[in-house]
């Protein structure tokens, strides 16, 4: 790949986490003697979101996005992640910010939308279990 030997998977995964939006990747593949060649190019991560009012009142003014990683030791790994709050919107009263991830509401797991829409109905308040950065916190609204 851009001329370096790559012996492991876990190789071609650094190459690639270390490239920027827009560079190029050519990658030479050897499979039963045959020479195959591929280029790709690296392109940003189209997220999908959504107004936390989808969800419940309280959580007006927050986009919320489903996010699915890769991770080389848990597999694909999915979640719902704040991506954007609008200053004096119900949900940045509430104390929600941009990059939180949530785990729950109301104490159900929540990683996608369908989730967290069943979640949030169930009742007039929300309980949010949220991490942000290294912390982990629950965020009760009322």
């Amino acid at each position: 790949a851009n001329g370096r030997v790559i012996r492991a998977s876990r190789d071609i995964h650094n190459l690639v986490g270390m490239m920027r939006v827009g560079q190029k990747v050519q990658l030479e593949i050897v499979r039963q003697g045959r020479i195959g060649r591929i280029s790709a190019t690296i392109r940003q991560k189209e997220v999908v979101s959504v107004d936390g009012s989808e969800f419940s009142y309280r959580l007006a003014g927050a986009r919320i996005a489903e996010i699915i990683e890769t991770d080389i030791r848990q597999g694909e790994v999915a979640f719902l992640q704040i991506v954007e709050v609008e200053l004096n919107s119900p949900a940045w009263g509430a104390g929600l910010r941009e990059g939180d991830v949530i785990h729950s509401i109301n104490k159900r797991r929540v990683t996608t939308f369908e989730q967290a829409f069943a979640a949030a109905q169930s009742s007039r308040s929300l309980l949010l279990n949220i991490e942000r950065g290294e912390q982990a916190m629950y965020l009760l609204l009322k």
